[in-house]
């Protein structure tokens, strides 16, 4: 017990930050005057490699069915896409196809697809 209580005291001294920032927040814009990629470059890249990541082609009625969700968290940008149905609320959506990509070189991981 006393290891974990240790550990936790460390990680929270070097800063792993698991606070989620959504385009809402007042700190949003703070983070990412920090990046070399914005919000925007990132949706982008982001939607021009969705067919090869997720492997999965978007037609019109994928639209009708999900919202896309973006979020800052650390030094990267994670988007994806939370159902209309979701009831969770814009904070904590359950999210598909969900991809992070770095604020500094732009590479995309698949995180859950």
């Amino acid at each position: 017990m006393k290891k974990i209580i240790i550990l936790m005291g460390i990680f929270s001294l070097f800063g792993c930050n698991d606070k989620r920032y959504y385009p809402n927040d007042s700190n949003f814009k703070d983070i990412e005057t920090n990046f070399s990629i914005k919000v925007d470059m990132a949706n982008k890249l982001y939607d021009e490699n969705f067919e090869k990541l997720m492997k999965l082609k978007i037609n019109e009625d994928f639209f009708k069915h999900y919202n896309k969700v973006i979020y800052i968290q650390g030094k990267s940008y994670y988007i994806g896409y939370a159902t209309i149905l979701d009831k969770r609320g814009v904070e904590n959506p359950h999210l598909a196809y969900l991809a992070k990509i770095d604020s500094e070189t732009g590479r995309i991981d698949v995180v859950k697809n």
